[in-house]
């Protein structure tokens, strides 16, 4: 609740201080298909989310701006062993701070392309397990890191309109640092850490103004 509440504050800063800038704020939202990957989190399968939150715009030059955000994502993975249904579901509020680029290109619809790092903060970790309409679940916050940290790259097409700005997006999301804080203890298993991490594409609309 504490990070929750801090995102929130973070956000409203942003928009506020975008707008005594006179530089760019705006919302967007949409799917977020997570996975993990890394030697501990093979054949696994993808799991459809949400993600949504702000961002600001400063521009730096007439074609690169930088662009700090704050989203909730919904990032984890899935699972199926002998008909059992397996979720884990990670929630983060998650920072990214990426460099965008507008292709030069006339007209009223632009073409970027944009890459930076993201930090994120956990929210809620369990893992779910359903089986012939039965399911249980365990809350696995305690063994997972708080901080999450990777890197983003995407592209977007902004139409420029005239009181606002429609932005259709996609990109990928890259951890670089495994999610894994005791996850073999929870499981009663040997107590090393695995090598686990989120990744995810997003697509997403905004709207800017």
């Amino acid at each position: 609740m504490k990070r929750l509440c801090l995102a929130t504050i973070l956000v409203l800063v942003l928009a506020g201080a975008a707008a005594a800038a006179g530089v760019g704020f705006g919302v967007k939202g949409g799917l977020n298909m997570a996975n993990l990957h890394g030697t501990d989190a093979e054949n696994l399968d993808w799991k459809p989310g949400f993600a949504a939150g702000a961002f600001a715009e400063i521009a730096l030059t007439p074609v690169v701006s930088l662009q700090p955000e704050v989203l909730y994502v919904m990032n984890g993975a899935s699972e199926s062993f002998l008909g059992i249904e397996i979720d884990f579901n990670l929630d983060y509020i998650q920072v990214p701070v990426l460099v965008k680029f507008d292709l030069p290109v006339a007209g009223t619809i632009v073409p970027t392309l944009y890459a930076g790092p993201y930090v994120g903060f956990l929210m809620g970790a369990e893992v779910e397990a359903s089986y012939q309409g039965e399911s249980e679940s365990m809350d696995v916050k305690d063994y997972t890191k708080s901080m999450d940290y990777g890197l983003s790259f995407g592209a977007a097409i902004d139409v420029n309109l005239a009181a606002a700005t429609l932005i259709f997006e996609g990109r990928y999301n890259y951890g670089l640092t495994t999610i894994d804080d005791g996850w073999a203890e929870a499981l009663e298993e040997e107590n090393v850490e695995l090598d686990i991490k989120n990744h995810s594409i997003m697509f997403m609309v905004g709207v800017g103004f």
